[in-house]
């Protein structure tokens, strides 16, 4: 899925990129280790796909995925 995403971003889609990140999660519920593992890919695939957007386009569309009012706070200045 990653490797599908990172070709959506060279090759600009970055709206197909956000929808397929926004797939990344861990579903099983039986280890708050591993779902943190994949929120943390999702997040980091999500934050490449704004920076991207910014570098091509000047501007973003998308969201940062944030861990709670601190993170939000600080996304703004992003």
């Amino acid at each position: 899925m990653v490797e599908e995403i990172q070709e959506d971003i060279n090759n600009k889609k970055f709206d197909e990129a956000y929808i397929k990140a926004q797939s990344i999660v861990y579903t099983s519920g039986w280890s708050d280790e591993l779902e943190e593992k994949w929120d943390n890919i999702r997040k980091e695939v999500i934050d490449r796909i704004i920076k991207a957007e910014k570098k091509e386009t000047g501007k973003t569309t998308h969201k940062r995925e944030t861990d709670g009012i601190i993170d939000e706070f600080f996304s703004l200045f992003d």
